[in-house]
């Protein structure tokens, strides 16, 4: 047993017993929901045909819930990108189905909904817009967190996606601008190499996915927004002042063009 990762809302464990191997998530005692909503994600993503891993077993230790899950064969999706350099395009097309095939899958009823208000405060009437954009639609499964680090690539092909702690009832659109936002604004942003690495990813991600509806300005500004607040404790504002000016750009947009 072996630490592999510590991430901001859980640590993972490599286990290994009887030739086997597992991959042990520990979350924060106050997560007990957040492992409930894992779970609930992980067997609407399988059920629909999206690579996840194997569920064995939950439990709890001393007030710490914990999923036991299968140890998923291959590399994070970014590492492939920056050992594989000529394929970036091809992983990007693959990285684009995979969600597409995510957003087919209707949205389990026990799933929450709130997509909206977790990107932080919003102002009220941007935030009834997008009420009204997305309440004619069937609520459909949302990752979140959907970029290069949460999905992994074995020969080619995407073998697994991870992570679905931040998983909605929802609006794609909204995923699909979340993903954009992560591709070209995550910081670290790198030199010109990664920048350009980048964008070939997002535009096999695009091509792998599909046409993007007409409307998605809202649902960039909804993205900006959320990414300012998932970071606000680990950047300073001049870290993320691209980020303010991008999703101040894609405002003036939607307020221009609603």
């Amino acid at each position: 047993m072996e630490r592999a990762t510590g991430g901001f809302d859980t640590t993972v464990w490599h286990l290994e017993r009887d030739g086997r191997q597992y991959a042990l998530r520990v979350f924060r005692p106050e997560q007990i929901s957040t492992l409930w909503r894992e779970l609930v994600a992980l067997e609407a993503a399988g059920g629909g045909g999206v690579p996840v891993p194997r569920v064995h077993a939950v439990g709890t230790y001393q007030d710490r819930p914990a999923l036991l899950t299968e140890w998923c064969t291959g590399r994070p999706l970014l590492d492939e990108l920056r050992a594989r350099p000529a394929q970036v395009l091809a992983l990007g097309v693959r990285f684009g189905r995979c969600q597409a095939a995510m957003h087919r899958i209707g949205a389990p009823v026990n799933l929450r909904t709130n997509w909206i208000a977790w990107a932080g405060p919003l102002e009220p009437s941007f935030a009834a817009h997008l009420e009204r954009l997305s309440g004619v639609r069937r609520p459909r499964l949302l990752h979140l967190d959907y970029h290069p680090l949460n999905v992994l690539v074995q020969h080619g092909s995407i073998s697994a996606v991870l992570d679905w702690t931040n998983a909605h009832a929802g609006d794609p659109r909204a995923d699909c601008a979340r993903t954009v936002t992560i591709l070209r604004l995550s910081p670290p942003r790198g030199g010109t190499v990664e920048r350009a690495m980048r964008g070939l990813v997002e535009l096999g991600w695009r091509v792998g996915y599909g046409p993007l509806e007409r409307n998605m300005a809202p649902f960039y500004v909804w993205a900006g927004m959320a990414m300012q607040h998932d970071l606000a404790g680990r950047f300073s504002t001049a870290e993320l002042a691209h980020v303010h000016r991008w999703t101040a750009g894609w405002q003036r947009r939607f307020q221009t063009d609603p």
